[in-house]
C-alpha cells in the first residue's frame, strides 16, 4: 500500500492499494465513530462496485442507505443534494455518521457539500472510481455544485476523513474517460514536475498506474497543505481549467473537443510548449501517430486572442485577466524548458 499524508487543518491519508474497495468498511470504523453509512454513487458506478462496498460495510456491523443519481454533470446541481439530504435526513444520520463519496468528480463534489452542510458538517470518505478523480478531485477538500450561471459557484472546503484509490476501478472506465484524466495527469508534469512531465512523453502510463497516481496526489498535497483556501498557490492547480470553462460557457468547445476536460487546455502562446502538451494530450486519446495527426487537423484550435474579451467575461470575476496569464504557456513552461 502506498499512503501519502495531507498537513491540512484536518489532517488525512491518501492510500492507493489494488482491492482496497473491499476493505472500506473496516476503515470506516477505524476513523470515525459511525453506526450509519450513506453511500453516494451514480448508476453508471453502482453496477460495477456497490455490492462490493456495501459487503464490506455491512460486515463491520453498519447500517447502509444508498443514494444513486444519474451519471454525469447534469445532475451536479442543488436539486440532487436536496434529495440527498432527504435521504440522511429520513435515515436519521448524526454527526458522528459517515458519507461515503463511491465515483467520480461529480459524486466526490456533490458528496462533499452534501457532507459540509448537512448538520452542519459531518465526515465523508472519497472513494474515487475514475482517473480525473483519483489523481485530482478527489484531493485537498473542494467541494460543490453547479449553478445555471457557471460551473461550482456554491460549494465549501470540508477536507475528508481519508481517500481510499483502488486503481482496478480504472479497468472498467471508458477510454474517453480515462483520456479526461491524463488531461489533469499532463497538468502536473506542466506546472510542477518536469522530469514526470518527460516520463510520459516516452513511457506508457497503464505500466505505472500507481506512480502516476501517487505523484499527482503528493504534488497536489504539498500545494494544499501550504494554501488550503486557494488564497495564493493553489490558484496553480486551475492551470487550464478557468480558461476551459469560460470556453465551455461560450459554446465553444465546439471547435476543441466536447469532453470536459480536454477544453480546459486552451492553445498555448509557446509553440515548442504547446506542441509537446498537445502530442500528450492527443496521444492519450488512443489510436496510433496517423490518428494523432487526423485529430489535429480535425480540430484546429480555437484562436486564443480572437476569444479574449469574450473569455474575460465569462470567466469566474475573481481575478479572470490574472488567471488568464496563469493560463498561459510562457507563465507556467518557463519553469520546465
Amino acid at each position: 500500500m502506498r499512503t501519502v499524508h495531507v498537513h491540512t487543518g484536518d489532517p488525512y491519508d491518501i492510500l492507493i492499494e489494488r482491492g482496497i474497495l473491499d476493505r472500506c468498511g473496516a476503515y470506516v470504523k477505524e476513523l470515525s465513530q459511525a453506526e450509519k453509512v450513506v453511500v453516494v454513487t451514480d448508476d453508471n458506478v453502482a453496477p460495477h462496485y456497490f455490492w462490493r462496498v456495501l459487503n464490506s460495510l455491512e460486515q463491520n456491523g453498519l447500517s447502509v442507505k444508498p443514494f444513486i443519481y444519474p451519471a454525469g454533470e447534469a445532475s451536479k446541481h442543488l436539486g440532487t443534494v436536496g434529495e440527498l439530504y432527504q435521504v440522511l435526513a429520513d435515515f436519521r444520520m448524526t454527526r458522528k455518521d459517515v458519507i461515503v463519496a463511491l465515483g467520480g468528480g461529480v459524486c466526490g463534489d456533490m458528496a462533499g457539500f452534501a457532507a459540509a452542510t448537512y448538520l452542519r458538517g459531518i465526515g465523508f470518505i472519497q472513494v474515487p472510481t475514475s482517473l480525473l478523480a483519483q489523481v485530482d478531485s478527489s484531493v485537498g477538500g473542494k467541494t460543490g455544485v453547479d449553478l445555471p450561471q457557471g460551473k461550482n459557484l456554491v460549494g465549501a472546503f470540508h477536507q475528508p476523513l481519508a481517500v481510499l484509490i483502488d486503481p482496478d476501478t480504472l479497468n472498467t472506465l471508458p477510454e474517453p474517460f480515462v483520456t479526461d484524466g491524463m488531461g489533469e495527469v499532463i497538468k502536473y508534469g506542466c506546472i510542477k514536475d518536469a522530469a514526470f512531465f518527460e516520463k510520459l512523453e516516452t513511457e506508457s502510463f497503464a505500466d505505472h498506474i500507481e506512480d502516476i497516481i501517487e505523484t499527482c496526489v503528493s504534488i497536489k498535497r504539498d500545494v494544499v497543505s501550504r494554501d488550503e483556501r486557494e488564497k495564493g498557490e493553489r490558484m496553480l492547480l486551475n492551470f487550464g481549467h478557468t480558461l476551459g470553462h469560460a470556453i465551455e460557457k461560450l459554446g465553444a468547445e465546439r471547435l476543441h473537443r466536447k469532453r470536459h476536460r480536454r477544453a480546459h487546455y486552451p492553445p498555448l502562446r509557446k509553440i515548442s510548449a504547446a506542441h509537446r502538451v498537445e502530442r500528450r494530450v492527443f496521444g492519450y486519446g488512443g489510436g496510433g501517430k496517423g490518428r494523432q495527426k487526423d485529430r489535429r487537423q480535425r480540430h484546429q484550435p480555437c484562436p486564443a486572442e480572437n476569444h479574449r474579451r469574450q473569455l474575460y467575461a465569462a470567466a469566474p470575476a475573481r481575478g479572470a485577466e490574472r488567471l488568464y496569464r496563469h493560463d498561459c504557456a510562457e507563465y507556467f513552461f518557463g519553469r520546465i524548458i
